[in-house]
C-alpha cells in the first residue's frame, strides 16, 4: 500500500496513503521547487468510486478533502554529553534539531518528563525544553525524535491536473479572515467535479503548493511526506426542519414552541431555546430525555442559542462515512509516543518495551466487538509505535479481513476532537446532524436518515470484516437492535450497492451513509452552556504535545486542551439501540455524552465536517 519515491528537489521521500472507504491517493512526487520563495508542489493522483455532481435534485455532489503531513530527517538525532540548567539544555551541536521534537534521556544522568519537547533553539549549542528535567542532565545522551507536522498550503498555485473535469478550493485555518501564509494558511483543499456527472472520479497530476519555508523546512532537508484524503459530501446552504412532529415516544424532540410541528431553521441568527411561544426552538419540554442528562431549557426555562453556533443553514461538507478503523490507524501512526499513549487505551507510556494487551484500543490481549487495532508485543522504548489492523490475530497487519473498513469503535469524545483537529475539520452540531439526514424535505414522523420508517436490521454478515462485507439479508438497511450474530459495528456504507435506492442503502437525503445506526454520531449539543459556546472553528492540523485538540471555543477545553466530556451528546443510534433511538429526531442522549461512566465507549463513532472554504484556488 505504501511506496517510496526519490526526488532530486529538496531530497524528499514520499509515502502513498489512503484514508477513506475507497478513496485512493497515489503517485506522489514533488515538483516545481522555488528555492527563492521556499515552496514546492506536492503532486499526486486521486480517485474514488461513485462520485456525483448535480445542478438539480437533493445534492450538489461529493468532494475529497486533501491534506498533507511531513516529517524532517531520515533518522532520529542522538545528542551526547548533554547537560542542563533549568530548561536550557547544552549539547555539542543543535544542528538539525526542530522546535517540537520530543526528547528523552537514553543513557547517562538525567530524566525528562514524558511529554517534554524542544520549545526553542537559542544557539548552535543550546536549546530550551518545555519542561525542566525532573532530574538534571549531566553527561547524558539525549535522543530527539522526528515527528509528523501539518503542511502549510498556499491559497493559489494549486491544480486539479487532468482527467475528470474538476475544481480545487482550499480551506483556511480561519475562514472568517484573509489568507496569510504564516498565520492563516490553507490546511487542506477540496477537490470536486466542476460539472454535472457521475461515476468514478479520477485525476492525475493534481498539485498543491506547499510553502515549506513557512514550516521552517530548508531547501536541503530530507523530508518524508504523506498525503491524506477523506471522502465527504456537500450539504448546501438553505432552510430545513428539525423535529418531525411525531406523537410516538417523544424523547426531547425539537418542535416549534408548544406546537407539535417541526421547527424551521431559516438562517444562522440567534434562536431562543425553550418556552412555548411559536418561533422558539422547543424540546418537547424535555420529555423522554435521559433523566440524568436533560437539556438546561424546557417549557418554563429559556436559553439563547448564539448566532455563532453553527445551525446548519450555511453550507458545509460532511464525511460520507463514519470513520473506519484503518483511518484511525493512519492517524495514530503520525503521532509521537506520548500522543499515541493519550489516544489509546493500553498503557503505551514512553519507557515501556513489552506489551501484553496488544489490542490497544480495548486494552486487551484479544479483540472485542470487531475492534482489530493492535501493536507488536515488543516495542521501542521511546519511538512512536507502529500500529496496524489485525483482527484475525495472525500477526500479519492490514489484510483484507482485518476489519480495516469496519466503523471505528471504543473511542471517547477527546479522541474524536483530536482526530478532527488533526484533519483540519470539526465536529458537527446536532442541528447540522438533522439537516445532513433529511435535507430540505418536510419531516416524516418517526423517520430514519433515509427518509422513511421502513427499518430492517441485518440478520448476519457475509464476507465478514473484509472490504466487501455486506448483510446476509438483502433488505437490511440499518445496523441496530443488538443483533446477536453481529454484536458490533459493520463495514461503513455496507448497505449501499450499485442498484440500491436511498431507502435500501440507508443513505441520507444527500447520500451520507449510516447516519442512522451502526455507530452513534457525536454532536455538539444545544442543551448545555459548553455546547452553545461552540462557534465551529476548524482544526489547524496540529495537536498539543499530549495529543489533545487545542482549538479555541471547542467544548471540554481545560488549560488550552480538550480533556473533558463537555458540550457533546449522541444522535442517530448505534448497533445496540432500539428503533426509537435510531430516529433522526430522537434526542434521548443529546444533552451530554451518555457513556460518561466509561473511559471509551463501544457505541459512538467519528464523523467530522467542515464549513465551506471561502478562498478558491487556481
Amino acid at each position: 500500500m505504501k511506496k517510496i519515491f526519490y526526488s532530486l528537489c529538496l531530497i524528499f521521500f514520499l509515502n502513498v496513503n489512503l484514508l477513506a472507504n475507497d478513496i485512493q491517493v497515489s503517485n506522489i512526487k514533488l515538483t516545481g521547487q522555488n528555492s527563492l520563495e521556499d515552496y514546492t508542489l506536492v503532486q499526486f493522483d486521486l480517485q474514488w468510486e461513485n462520485s456525483w455532481r448535480t445542478s438539480s435534485g437533493p445534492a450538489n455532489g461529493d468532494v475529497a478533502w486533501i491534506f498533507v503531513k511531513y516529517r524532517v530527517g531520515t533518522s532520529d538525532f542522538v545528542l551526547t554529553d548533554a547537560s542542563s540548567s533549568g530548561t536550557t539544555i547544552t549539547v555539542i551541536s543543535t544542528a538539525n534539531l526542530r522546535v517540537g521534537m520530543p526528547v528523552y534521556v537514553t543513557s547517562g544522568t538525567g530524566l525528562f518528563a514524558d511529554n517534554t519537547v524542544i520549545s526553542s533553539i537559542t544557539n548552535p549549542t543550546e536549546f530550551v525544553v518545555s519542561i525542566a528535567p525532573t532530574t538534571p542532565l549531566s553527561g547524558a545522551t539525549v535522543t530527539a525524535y522526528r515527528f509528523w507536522q501539518h503542511a502549510k498550503l498556499n491559497n493559489t498555485g494549486n491544480s486539479t491536473g487532468s482527467g475528470t473535469d474538476a475544481m480545487v478550493q482550499v480551506g483556511l485555518v480561519d475562514e472568517s479572515i484573509a489568507f496569510n501564509a504564516s498565520t492563516n494558511p490553507a490546511v487542506g483543499a477540496f477537490f470536486y467535479r466542476s460539472a454535472d456527472g457521475s461515476g468514478t472520479f479520477s485525476i492525475t497530476g493534481a498539485q498543491l503548493r506547499w510553502n515549506y519555508g513557512e514550516n521552517d523546512v530548508s531547501d536541503a532537508d530530507v523530508v518524508y511526506v504523506k498525503v491524506f484524503a477523506i471522502e465527504m459530501v456537500y450539504v448546501p446552504q438553505g432552510s430545513f426542519y428539525v423535529g418531525d412532529g411525531t406523537t410516538n415516544t417523544i424523547e426531547g424532540h425539537f418542535r416549534d414552541g408548544a406546537s407539535n410541528t417541526p421547527f424551521q431553521i431559516t438562517s444562522e441568527a440567534a434562536i431562543t431555546l425553550g418556552g412555548t411561544s411559536l418561533g422558539n426552538l422547543s424540546n418537547s419540554n424535555g420529555s423522554g430525555m435521559n433523566e440524568s442528562y436533560p437539556d438546561d431549557f424546557n417549557d418554563a426555562i429559556t436559553q439563547t442559542l448564539p448566532a455563532g453556533y453553527p445551525k446548519g443553514f450555511d453550507g458545509f461538507c460532511c464525511m460520507k462515512y463514519e470513520l473506519a478503523q484503518h483511518q484511525w490507524v493512519e492517524f495514530l501512526n503520525t503521532l509521537t509516543r506520548s500522543q499515541q499513549n493519550t489516544r489509546t487505551e493500553t498503557d503505551l507510556s514512553p519507557g515501556i518495551t513489552s506489551v501484553t494487551n496488544r489490542w490497544v484500543m480495548v486494552n486487551a490481549s484479544g479483540t472485542a466487538h470487531h475492534q482489530g487495532i493492535r501493536c507488536n508485543a515488543t516495542i521501542p522504548a521511546y519511538e512512536p509505535i507502529t500500529i496496524y489492523n489485525d483482527l484475525n490475530g495472525n500477526n500479519v497487519g492490514n489484510e483484507d479481513g482485518d476489519a480495516m473498513n469496519t466503523a471505528m469503535i471504543n473511542i471517547n469524545p477527546m479522541d474524536k476532537f483530536a482526530f478532527a483537529d488533526w484533519c483540519g475539520l470539526r465536529i458537527m452540531t446536532e442541528l447540522e446532524y438533522e439537516k445532513s439526514c433529511r435535507g430540505v424535505v418536510y419531516p416524516v414522523p418517526d423517520e430514519y436518515a433515509f427518509g422513511s420508517t421502513a427499518i430492517i436490521p441485518p440478520v448476519d454478515r457475509l464476507y465478514m470484516n473484509t472490504k466487501n462485507e455486506i448483510a446476509s439479508n438483502d433488505d437490511a438497511n440499518v445496523n441496530y437492535d443488538n443483533v446477536t450474530a453481529i454484536n458490533g459495528p459493520i463495514r461503513v456504507g455496507a448497505f449501499a450497492k450499485s442498484n440500491t435506492t436511498r431507502q435500501q442503502s440507508g443513505a441520507s437525503y444527500y447520500g451520507i451513509m449510516d447516519l442512522s445506526g451502526n455507530m452513534h454520531e457525536m454532536t455538539i449539543n444545544v442543551g448545555t452552556p459548553e455546547g452553545r459556546a461552540y462557534t465551529g472553528n476548524h482544526g489547524d492540523g496540529e495537536l498539543s504535545v499530549n495529543g489533545n485538540a487545542n482549538v479555541i471555543n471547542w467544548p471540554g477545553m481545560i488549560n488550552g486542551e480538550v480533556t473533558e466530556r463537555k458540550g457533546v451528546g449522541v444522535r442517530g443510534g448505534s448497533y445496540v439501540n432500539d428503533n426509537n433511538v435510531t430516529r433522526v429526531s430522537d434526542r434521548r442522549h443529546a444533552a451530554t455524552y451518555v457513556y460518561a461512566t466509561v473511559n471509551r465507549g463501544w457505541y459512538v463513532g467519528v464523523r467530522a465536517v467542515r464549513s465551506l472554504a471561502s478562498t478558491p484556488g487556481e
